[in-house]
């Protein structure tokens, strides 16, 4: 059974090659056998640390290069005097080891039942990786939706300041067609941050058509009159 101190003490005992070339080491993991051999742990002359799974010469590699610390690829390497083909996930930034060999545990772990497709388990094991590091969608509206509600409540200020009973126009959280609406009046705001210019946008023509035999006001509200 593969356990991450294995992992950690088979670092420990490579020795990372010469800079100018030579032989590289590599720590075969017995404990797992693959149909094309037995996978690999060694260190590049860069000392990048690689998981090389074997696989046979006709084998469909599906890399992936997407992120920026873990590449998946298919190589080849020279292993007992002739030249192999392996499954290559190589780690590219040194202070990622440890993530690193955590998750080459769970790649040896999962390995054994999928061995005719390593690529696909090195692949699913690094987006679940990617799902748990990654940082949850935020469920903050846009900027721009911010600015248009912020110049609503501008707006709902002012009136109620004058009459209280103003909130009860206020459309604007039930998606009605204007912000403000009573009887046959209508009032759309139009907010923006720039302070230069009086420049406002119109999403579609229809924001400007008149209520039935009623009126509409624009109201502008820019950052420099607040």
């Amino acid at each position: 059974m593969i356990t991450l101190e294995i992992i950690q003490r088979v670092w420990q005992m490579l020795e990372s090659p010469a800079s100018g070339g030579g032989n590289i080491e590599a720590h075969e993991l017995d404990i797992i056998n693959t149909p094309a051999g037995h996978p690999l742990i060694t260190k590049d002359g860069m000392s990048r640390r690689h998981l090389l799974i074997p696989i046979k010469s006709d084998v469909k590699v599906a890399e992936d290069k997407q992120s920026a610390g873990i590449h998946i690829e298919a190589n080849e390497w020279g292993y007992e005097g002739e030249r192999r083909r392996y499954v290559d996930v190589i780690c590219l930034k040194s202070h990622l080891n440890g993530i690193f060999d955590m998750m080459l545990l769970d790649v040896l772990t999962v390995l054994p039942g999928d061995f005719e497709h390593p690529d696909r388990v090195c692949r699913r094991v690094l987006n679940q990786w990617r799902e748990f590091l990654t940082r949850e969608i935020s469920q903050v509206p846009e900027k721009s939706k911010l600015i248009g509600i912020w110049g609503e409540l501008w707006m709902l200020r002012q009136l109620t300041q004058r009459a209280p009973n103003a909130i009860n126009v206020w459309t604007g959280p039930h998606g009605g067609r204007f912000d403000y609406y009573a009887g046959t009046t209508a009032l759309e705001v139009k907010s923006s941050l720039q302070r230069k210019g009086t420049t406002v946008t119109i999403h579609g023509h229809e924001q400007l058509d008149l209520p039935n035999g009623g009126s509409l006001f624009l109201v502008p509200t820019f950052r420099r009159g607040i």
